[in-house]
């Protein structure tokens, strides 16, 4: 296991996509995971007791991820539980809005600029100094391939926004040893059922007769980034394809 004695803190686990992927594949590694939930309790315990039983550290923290202080309060469990944050993913972010440009309803699309930049803005202040004062951390952003552009512009905007603020820091945090990266997938279908997703995890019939890009390869892109073979590597962006 590639994540022993590691914390990752994963946002937006709780839904049916990426994140939740992300969470399960790096308990799957070893690492102690800690997920946020707003209204999805009751999926979060599912996570929470799928990783338990397979001997792995977790919690779950009610903490909306796009509002400072709760941000504070999921930072402040995980160092109350573990003593400390390795890795940080930031999943969630812009909405699918599909206003075209000559008929953009402004309000929505300030609204999706500030969701996919505000928990950039609010995590760095608190997980950086804890990083760099250990000289050891990954952060992750997820945001979405821009060529060809999606169907919503504000949505390519701010993803594009939240690219830029992530990829822009990460010379400062290379200097102690922090790398801060982005996976920029194009389309990718969530998985309804939670046994699907415990399969392509698990590599097992699911992964392998896949046809296409699957949550389970983002989160298999961000297990490297967060292992030893990736040390070097920051500043990047990461493009995973839909055929």
């Amino acid at each position: 296991m590639k994540l022993i004695n590691k914390t990752a803190i994963v946002t937006g686990a709780t839904g049916s996509g990426m994140g939740r992927s992300i969470a399960l594949t790096l308990a799957r590694e070893g690492a102690n995971i800690v997920i946020n939930y707003n209204k999805n309790k009751g999926n979060a315990e599912e996570i929470v007791q799928y990783i338990k039983r397979n001997n792995s550290n977790v919690i779950a923290v009610k903490a909306n991820i796009f509002i400072d202080k709760e941000c504070d309060n999921l930072v402040n469990e995980t160092i109350k539980q573990y003593g400390k944050v390795d890795i940080l993913v930031i999943g969630p972010g812009a909405d699918w809005n599909m206003e075209s440009i000559d008929n953009l309803n402004i309000e929505k699309s300030l609204i999706d600029i500030n969701n996919e930049i505000s928990p950039v803005y609010y995590f760095f202040p608190k997980v950086l100094p804890l990083m760099y004062q250990q000289k050891w951390g990954r952060i992750i952003g997820i945001s979405v391939l821009t060529y060809p552009p999606s169907p919503s512009y504000s949505y390519n905007v701010a993803k594009q926004a939240r690219t830029s603020a992530l990829l822009s820091a990460s010379n400062e945090a290379w200097k102690n040893n922090v790398t801060i990266n982005v996976i920029s997938p194009g389309p990718v279908n969530h998985i309804e059922q939670f046994d699907k997703a415990i399969n392509l995890v698990n590599k097992n019939d699911e992964w392998i007769n896949r046809k296409n890009i699957t949550p389970q390869d983002i989160a298999e892109t961000v297990l490297f980034l967060c292992s030893e073979e990736a040390d070097y590597i920051s500043g990047t962006e990461i493009n995973l394809k839909f055929k």
